[in-house]
């Protein structure tokens, strides 16, 4: 999966606006917290394009770490136990590594959960080595409207496993 990603100009720029700060609009954006500008929804656009692109050479398990807040809006929205579907409008970025996820869920104590999601062969996930600025995240950029399974919640741990449909949910 690693090595250079056949990007144009253009994705690439997207790529590295994205792995810096230009994550929050983005996904603000599409989950209808932001009005959409017109180069948010081009930035999207090249963002898709870009991941459509890449392709994992197998099953994996990544790993999101998620604030309180944002546990509290899945809660809002689904009622999580084994068998849920839950689907996310933004990218997910991921990190192949437990310890990074953990770091951006905050404490267990703060009710921050991590997912554990496993995707299967072939799946588009975009290594976002060369375009991040933090290479040490190991960060994956999963598709958005994803559609996800829940398979476990362990409430002791702060854990969520999800496993991956093999679709993509269209956008409402």
């Amino acid at each position: 999966m690693r090595g250079a990603l056949p990007v144009t100009s253009d994705q690439r720029r997207a790529l590295q606006n994205y792995g810096g700060d230009g994550y929050i609009a983005v996904n603000e954006t599409l989950r209808g917290l932001r009005e959409p500008t017109v180069a948010t929804l081009a930035q999207i656009e090249l963002i898709d394009q870009a991941i459509s692109q890449a392709r994992p050479d197998s099953s994996r398990t990544v790993y999101r770490g998620i604030k309180a807040v944002a546990v509290r809006e899945l809660a809002r929205k689904y009622t999580v136990r084994a068998g849920t579907r839950i689907s996310f409008a933004e990218f997910l970025s991921t990190s192949r590594d437990w310890d990074v996820a953990e770091s951006f869920r905050g404490s267990i104590d703060t009710k921050g959960l991590l997912l554990a999601i496993s995707y299967p062969d072939r799946t588009a996930a975009l290594d976002m080595l060369e375009f991040a600025n933090y290479p040490d995240e190991e960060e994956l950029l999963l598709a958005r409207n994803l559609s996800l399974r829940v398979v476990s919640l362990d409430t002791t741990q702060g854990l969520l496993r999800l496993k991956m449909e093999t679709h993509v949910e269209k956008p409402e």
